[in-house]
C-alpha cells in the first residue's frame, strides 16, 4: 500500500477549496470510499459529502447513487441521469465531472457527453481529463484546477492577478490560515490584491482570460505558460523574502499603477520575527531531529524552515509517484537528506522506526499517515498539509510566511515537550 494519495484524492481537495462547485464521480466504487473517509475525518468544517439523513447538502455524486446508494456504473445513461438530477438541485452550481478507475478502464468519453449535456441544458460543466491511471494527487489537483479555469473564464471579470497551484487542503484555520498570510504578503509586496483560483470563500468566482497569471508551490506545470511561477512555497524566513521580493520585483504587471514597495517595513518584519524565535529555537529545538511527509512543494518548504529553526532534517517522506518530474527530491538530497519516495508504508514506517532507535528523529511535521506508528516509536508528531487528523484550528493559525513560522515553531516546542512528558511518565510506569 502506497502512502501517496490517489488522482481522486486531488480532486477532492481542489473541490472542497471551491464551495461553489459539484462533481459527478463516474464509477467510482473504493476511491468514493476513500474520499469520503478523508472528507470526514481530516476537514471538520468539510462540506464534499453533506450532513443529516439524506444529505441534502452534499456536493460529490455517483451515478445511481440515490437509487442505489454505494452503487456505481459508467453506463451513460446513468449518468445524464444523474447530471440531470444534480442540475435540479444545483442550478447555479457548475458542475466537475470526472472519472473514476472503472470508469478510466471503461474508456467511456466523458468530454463528449459533457458538452452534449452542456449545450442541451446550459448548465456549465467541465471535464477532469486524466493522462494516465499512475496519476497521483498532485496530478488530480492540477487537472482539477484547470478545469475550473475553463470554468470561470470571465472577460467582464475585475482586473486582478490570479494565483492557482497552491490551494488550501481544509477549511480549517491552519490552511485558511496560510491563504491570509498569503493574500498578506502577496499585498505588501505588490500594493494589490490577488484573487486565488482556490480560496475557499468565494473571493475569486470569476477570472479574466487576459489577468496576470501567477502559479505557486508547482514546477513548470503545464498551465504556467506565459505566466509568473513561484515554485518555493513561503515556508521559513528564506523563502518568505524570495516570495515578497519577487513580486515586489513584478508589481508592475500587476497593476497600472503600483503602489511604492517599502523595503524598509519588510526589513524591520524580518528582524523582529527572527529576535522572537532566537531563544526558542537556541534553548528547545535546536539539534533535534525532525521527518518530513509532504508533497514535494511543502515538503522542500518546510525542510528549509525546520533547519531555519534550528532542527536537522534526517528524512522526508515524498507524496509524489516516481516517475513524476520532481525536481525538489535531488535539492532535498543534496541538503544530505534520506529522500524516500512513493514509499510502501510498511516499509516507510520500518524505516522510519529504525530511525527513531537511532535517535535521529523526535518529531514528524507534515501529513498524518504515520500518526498510529509514532505512538509506538514514542515521537512528536506536528500535522500539517494532508491528510491531518488530530489537529483542527478555528483561528487562522497559518504554517507560512512570518506568521506561520512563529505557530511552526510553537507547535514544535509543544509537541517535543509532550513528547518528553509521555515518555518520560512511560519510564517510570
Amino acid at each position: 500500500m502506497k502512502i501517496t494519495p490517489y488522482f481522486l484524492s486531488g480532486i477532492y481537495l481542489t473541490l472542497a477549496a471551491r464551495p461553489d462547485v459539484v462533481a459527478l464521480i463516474d464509477a467510482p466504487r473504493c476511491e468514493q470510499d476513500v474520499g469520503g473517509r478523508g472528507g470526514f475525518l481530516q476537514d471538520r468544517r468539510g462540506t464534499l459529502f453533506g450532513d443529516g439523513a439524506y444529505a441534502r447538502n452534499r456536493r460529490v455524486y455517483s451515478p445511481g447513487h440515490w437509487m442505489h446508494p454505494g452503487a456505481s456504473s459508467s453506463a451513460e445513461d446513468d449518468l445524464l441521469k444523474t447530471l440531470d438530477s444534480i442540475a435540479e438541485r444545483h442550478p447555479n452550481n457548475p458542475i466537475l465531472l470526472a472519472r473514476g478507475y472503472l470508469s478510466a478502464l471503461a474508456n467511456t468519453d466523458l468530454a463528449g457527453l459533457a458538452s452534449e449535456w452542456s449545450e442541451r441544458t446550459g448548465h456549465r460543466i467541465a471535464t477532469v481529463s486524466q493522462g494516465s491511471l499512475d496519476d497521483d494527487w498532485r496530478d488530480g489537483a492540477a487537472a482539477a484546477q484547470l478545469a475550473l479555469l475553463s470554468i470561470y473564464e470571465n472577460d467582464d471579470a475585475p482586473l486582478r492577478p490570479l494565483i492557482t497551484g497552491w490551494g488550501p487542503m481544509r477549511m480549517e484555520g491552519d490552511e485558511i490560515g496560510n491563504l491570509i498570510e498569503l493574500q498578506r504578503l502577496f499585498a505588501l509586496a505588490t500594493g494589490t490584491d490577488a484573487g486565488f483560483l482556490l480560496d475557499g470563500q468565494l473571493n475569486g468566482a470569476w477570472h479574466r482570460p487576459d489577468a496576470p497569471h501567477i502559479v505557486l508551490g508547482e514546477t513548470d506545470p503545464e498551465n504556467a505558460i506565459d505566466s509568473l511561477q513561484l515554485p518555493a512555497l513561503p515556508y521559513g524566513l528564506g523563502a518568505t523574502d524570495a516570495f515578497v521580493r519577487k513580486l515586489a520585483e513584478h508589481r508592475h504587471e500587476f497593476s497600472n499603477d503600483p503602489a511604492t514597495f517599502d523595503v524598509s517595513v519588510w526589513d524591520r518584519e524580518r528582524q523582529e520575527t527572527q529576535e522572537q524565535l532566537l531563544p526558542l529555537a537556541i534553548r528547545q529545538l535546536a539539534g533535534r531531529g525532525a521527518a518530513v511527509v509532504a508533497d514535494p512543494a511543502r515538503a522542500r518548504g518546510l525542510t528549509h524552515a525546520l533547519r531555519e529553526l534550528g532542527l536537522e532534517v534526517a528524512q522526508v517522506y515524498l507524496l509524489r509517484r516516481m516517475d513524476a518530474v520532481c525536481p525538489e527530491a535531488d535539492e532535498l538530497s543534496a541538503l544530505g537528506v534520506q529522500v524516500l519516495r512513493d514509499s510502501d508504508y510498511y516499509d516507510a514506517r520500518a524505516t522510519l522506526f529504525e530511525a527513531a532507535e537511532d535517535g535521529a528523529i523526535e518529531v514528524i511535521v507534515g501529513a498524518g499517515i504515520f500518526l498510529d506508528a509514532t505512538r509506538e516509536a514514542g515521537l512528536a508528531y506536528v500535522e500539517e498539509g494532508f491528510p491531518c487528523y488530530l489537529d483542527h484550528f478555528i483561528m487562522p493559525t497559518p504554517t507560512m510566511g512570518t506568521y506561520g513560522l512563529l505557530y511552526l515553531a510553537e507547535r514544535l516546542d509543544r509537541a517535543l515537550a509532550q513528547r518528553a512528558h509521555r515518555n518520560r511518565n512511560q519510564t517510570r510506569g
